[in-house]
């Protein structure tokens, strides 16, 4: 696991994370939220929201884990890749809510405003405000 971290972290110091990271980050200092489980609890959510600017991403993710039909549009496809990744968190037990992990509704609005703090909405797909994030969170918790 030490090994496995450790190739974890060099991998994603060198990429742009985007919004799910920037949001993951609070919540952990906020609720305490392990890093993994905030961005894994998030992803669904974060996926929705940038569909509309990256819907061929999302058809591309959903083509590799083979959930996309053939001849399927692009929404459809994309929309199939975010409904995966959401069987497969219930599959192994991820909770669907913000409220399942420790998180306070009071203090979605902190979360958001030190979400926007973070390098890691440069990346994001979707320019993402503070009424953004805290729709998102809302709709997560």
């Amino acid at each position: 696991m030490l090994q496995a971290a450790l190739l974890a972290g060099a991998a994603f110091n060198n990429a742009n994370l985007g919004l799910c990271h920037a949001i993951a980050s609070p919540l952990g200092g906020y609720f305490h939220v392990p890093h993994g489980l905030a961005n894994a609890v998030m992803l669904p959510y974060v996926m929705e929201y940038n569909m509309t600017t990256a819907a061929e991403k999302f058809a591309d993710i959903a083509r590799l884990i083979g959930v996309a039909d053939q001849g399927s549009n692009v929404r459809v496809m994309a929309r199939k890749a975010v409904e995966a990744v959401k069987e497969l968190a219930q599959d192994i037990k991820i909770p669907a809510k913000l409220r399942d992990v420790g998180a306070k509704e009071e203090q979605l609005q902190m979360v958001a405003k030190d979400a926007l703090k973070s390098i890691q909405l440069r990346f994001n797909a979707r320019v993402a405000g503070e009424r953004d994030i805290l729709e998102l969170l809302q709709k997560a918790f």
